[in-house]
């Protein structure tokens, strides 16, 4: 089974009240390395201040959530 990492990031832009959103899926090849990859991602985002908003979450092969979690607010 493989297990994917997705997230939808904000990133505060040069201008006040400017954002730019963007996706991504990673392919991992077992749970752990998906662990791993999901707690890195987090911590990462949390200690940057370009960060708006993250929601993240690890789906395995049969679209099953095994981890979601999200950092900061949504802005639209």
């Amino acid at each position: 089974m493989k297990f994917y990492l997705d997230t939808i990031e904000q990133i505060k832009g040069e201008n006040e009240g400017e954002f730019t959103e963007y996706g991504k899926r990673e392919v991992k090849a077992d749970e752990q390395t998906a662990m791993t990859a999901f707690y890195t991602k987090l911590a990462n985002v949390s200690n940057s201040s370009s960060h708006q908003y993250m929601d993240i979450k690890i789906v395995n092969s049969d679209g099953g959530i095994i981890k979601k979690d999200k950092l900061g607010e949504y802005i639209d």
